[in-house]
């Protein structure tokens, strides 16, 4: 009996780690852009499942910097989960796909820690710049469900 015990943890145990590494993939693209979509259409939303991590892949991606912002470049991804639930993550030039975590993810000033991604979450992510004392100016941002 201890011995079937100890099979089922293990396995169990098992299948939880895998999971965790295997991240729902949120793939930057245009039908789901928030920002300047043309008239009389809606952007798509995500919906992912529920996970500790979640991947942003940006691959391929061309980004439409604004004119105003146009000499700067792209250094954060910002999530907002709530008020009290924000996070950012450095945006490196060169790197297009980043692994969304508590390992990963800072806290905002005046949030809680990040806890994952779940069920009924919604969410915004941008991608942008920050400047000036910590201005986000956002150049992609969308909105992810966790179902």
């Amino acid at each position: 009996m201890r011995l079937l015990f100890t099979t089922i943890m293990c396995i169990g145990n098992f299948a939880l780690h895998a999971a965790d590494t295997n991240a729902p993939v949120v793939k930057v693209d245009d039908k789901h852009q928030m920002m300047n979509y043309p008239a009389g259409t809606t952007p798509e939303v995500y919906r992912v499942r529920a996970a500790s991590s979640m991947v942003l892949d940006a691959t391929g991606y061309t980004f439409d910097i604004p004119p105003a912002i146009r000499d700067k470049t792209l250094n954060s991804v910002q999530v907002a989960q709530s008020k009290t639930n924000q996070f950012e993550l450095t945006w490196q030039p060169g790197t297009t796909r980043y692994e969304l975590s508590k390992a990963t993810l800072r806290v905002r000033p005046g949030s809680r820690p990040f806890e994952g991604f779940r069920t009924g979450d919604k969410m915004i992510i941008a991608i942008g710049v920050v400047y000036e004392a910590r201005k986000f100016a956002p150049v992609w941002t969308s909105i992810v469900e966790v179902e």
